[in-house]
């Protein structure tokens, strides 16, 4: 909250300092890579289970919400970057969510994949649905405004 009332008497915010845990950034792209191979040997629904079924692997202590949340949106950050090698650009908006949520929860964090579908449709956009990944009802891997262009379809595991 300190840092709230800092940004708006000064204007000037600071994030928290967050410390990523060695054994996560040595691990994270092996991780990340099964994570990937696995999700491609599953068929529908039985992607989904990547999340429901993740074991805790490593202990993770935050002072405040505020840190938990830029914890994970930092490992966010770091996974988005391990996707894209691997990848190449070419994973949709499910596959990265479930990959992100699956390595969230592996600290500990309840993650939440959530499927919603777009509120308004224009010409120009390709897909009317999207996934992303929450923590406490908000965005984690993506902006805050997608709260307000999709409607929530299903929050995994829900």
């Amino acid at each position: 909250m300190k840092e709230m009332y800092t940004f708006l008497i000064t204007g000037k915010y600071v994030q928290p300092k967050v410390k990523i845990p060695l054994t996560f950034l040595i691990q994270s792209p092996f991780r990340i890579l099964s994570l990937l191979w696995q999700y491609k040997q599953k068929n529908g629904y039985e992607k989904l289970d990547l999340v429901r079924n993740v074991q805790q692997r490593l202990a993770v202590s935050f002072v405040d919400e505020l840190e938990t949340y830029w914890f994970a949106r930092k490992i966010a950050g770091l996974t988005i970057l391990w996707i894209n090698l691997f990848r190449q650009g070419e994973a949709l908006c499910l596959e990265r969510a479930i990959i992100i949520c699956s390595v969230l929860r592996s600290f500990g964090l309840p993650a939440n994949v959530v499927l919603g579908k777009k509120l308004s449709f224009s010409m120009t956009e390709r897909y009317p649905f999207h996934a992303w990944v929450e923590l406490e009802g908000s965005p984690v891997d993506d902006h805050i405004g997608v709260l307000s262009q999709y409607k929530r379809l299903d929050v995994i595991p829900s």
